[in-house]
């Protein structure tokens, strides 16, 4: 319960200096300006969703490689007519 003290005193701190230290912008956003933010962020998820599969599908491609060489100790006939 003391933590929990703890936890709701920061937080009403943390909103409160938000509060205090916050600066008006005075700006409108209209539909299109909200839409590229909206693609910024899209290109963003999606680019680093790329690029961590690239780097599994690596990482996949290294353990596979080790591991069939090791199991690789069969001769392959080749498909020759």
């Amino acid at each position: 319960m003391k933590n929990m003290k703890y936890v709701l005193t920061g937080c009403a701190l943390g909103v409160c200096t938000m509060l205090l230290l916050s600066v008006n912008a005075r700006a409108y956003l209209d539909a299109s300006a909200i839409s590229y933010i909206v693609q910024i962020g899209a290109g963003v998820v999606i680019a680093v969703g790329a690029a961590i599969g690239i780097v599994i599908a690596k990482v996949k491609k290294k353990v596979f490689k080790n591991e069939m060489e090791k199991t690789d100790n069969k001769e392959v006939e080749s498909d020759e007519v």
